[in-house]
């Protein structure tokens, strides 16, 4: 987090996609164990229930001054500024690997909203503990 700090004007959506690329872009690897060996998750709601506080609801989205669907918005446009390299340098795009770099590796091509397979031959699973 010192290195890759949280950008505060994200709001839930986009947050993994900003944190994955400039994490990338400043050096470090992103990887994910085996589906069937992932360590956590985050349970939003117990199964069967009606009953959330999820930010989206729409009757409690009412309530609130800025809508959910502001902060979606807005969110977006911030990842389009970091794609774009238009943020200050705390929450841009790192200098030891380039955008260009993360979507040959990821596969993931934000500029062109699309996703392709990925040139594994550059991915290195890391050895298990």
């Amino acid at each position: 987090m010192r290195e890759v700090p949280y950008d505060p004007h994200f709001y839930f959506h986009g947050e993994e996609q900003h944190l994955a690329v400039r994490a990338f872009t400043h050096g470090w690897e992103i990887f994910h164990p085996p589906f069937n060996e992932v360590p956590l998750f985050h349970l939003y709601k117990q199964p069967n229930s009606t009953s959330a506080n999820l930010h989206w609801r729409q009757d409690l989205d009412v309530q609130r001054p800025i809508k959910w669907t502001q902060r979606r918005a807005s969110a977006r446009q911030r990842l389009s500024k970091l794609i774009d390299n238009q943020l200050a340098p705390r929450y841009s795009l790192g200098n030891e690997r380039s955008l260009d770099d993360f979507i040959l590796r990821s596969g993931i091509d934000y500029r062109q909203h699309i996703v392709k397979a990925p040139i594994t031959s550059l991915v290195k699973v890391p050895e298990p503990i």
